[in-house]
């Protein structure tokens, strides 16, 4: 056999191998139900099967799709009040159930509630009623706010009433994977501008809240960052500025860094107000150590130190 013959073999073999293992697509059929109209989430695949929420008018449901995306059942979901009642919906899935956290109002008062649903669409056990908050007006905006750490071993609950402007009231509720709660706190946060913003809202696995504070200038980048942290046990916050000497950010993320009990803070930044990205701004908080921050502009790095602004745990 010639080196070509043999080059032509290895080609031909190594192709079949990859049209073997080529990846293959699946569709669902739609159901006739689905419409325009519909709303859905994607919950995910519980005890194999993969479960999605549909809801549209006064029905409410969830489709049971198999692996090859064939339709085996769809389960209504009858303990959830009327549709134009239920105000939010989310999904916490794990192997064998997932968590439904809904809102509701009746009459004055938003409820925010919990279903334990298994891998058939099926409710297990009762329901749980979380929380309640009553309004002095009728209100279809969504209340609460549910997060989850990153192992799901945490549940964070919270709500942010704005009334007074200058003083925001946050109340959070911390619970375990059983719904147990943990932590119940109310906390007041100063608002020294009319334009400042709270965003980025995180739980990491030890029930430690992280989130950002800012001041955006005229709806475009933003001055004033902070970042603040509610430690799982504690009934105050620890707010701790960002370096914005001459900078300014156009959108502050935030990841938390659960094995190395870190968090990660970055932006795109600016030199002036609407100029162009001048560079990347990477901000590590060690929650152990002394934290460190970087501004790596297009064309080089530059490393910069941070120093500790408040004390903490």
């Amino acid at each position: 056999m010639t080196l070509y013959s043999r080059f032509v073999l290895i080609l031909v073999l190594v192709m079949t191998g990859f049209v073997a293992n080529a990846q293959k697509i699946v569709y669902s059929e739609p159901d006739r139900d689905d419409s325009r109209r519909l709303n859905f989430e994607i919950i995910g695949k519980i005890n194999g099967n993969f479960l999605i929420y549909k809801s549209i008018r006064n029905k409410n449901w969830i489709t049971i799709l198999d692996n090859d995306m064939k339709e085996v059942a769809k389960v209504d979901q009858n303990y959830l009040p009327d549709n134009d009642r239920v105000i939010n919906v989310d999904f916490f899935a794990y192997p064998d159930f997932v968590y439904m956290i809904y809102q509701y109002r009746k009459k004055n008062i938003i409820h925010a509630a919990a279903a334990k649903i298994d891998g058939k669409g099926n409710q297990i056990g009762d329901l749980i009623e979380l929380d309640t908050t009553q309004l002095n007006f009728g209100a279809d905006n969504r209340i609460y706010t549910a997060i989850t750490s990153e192992d799901k071993s945490k549940i964070m609950l919270f709500k942010i009433n704005s009334k007074n402007k200058k003083r925001y009231l946050i109340t959070t509720m911390l619970m375990d994977q059983n719904l147990s709660l943990l932590k119940k706190s109310r906390l007041s946060l100063e608002m020294q501008d009319r334009d400042d913003m709270l965003n980025e809202f995180h739980v990491d696995n030890d029930g430690d809240m992280i989130f950002s504070k800012f001041e955006r200038v005229n709806n475009e980048t933003i001055d004033n960052a902070q970042f603040i942290i509610k430690y799982a046990q504690a009934d105050s916050f620890d707010i701790h500025p960002l370096r914005t000497e001459k900078i300014y950010f156009d959108e502050i993320k935030i990841k938390p860094d659960n094995f190395n009990k870190r968090y990660f803070l970055t932006s795109f930044y600016y030199l002036q107000k609407r100029g162009n990205t001048d560079g990347y701004y990477f901000f590590i908080w060690d929650k152990k150590r002394m934290p460190f921050c970087a501004t790596i502009p297009s064309y080089l790095a530059m490393n910069c130190a941070a120093k500790r602004v408040a004390t903490h745990r």
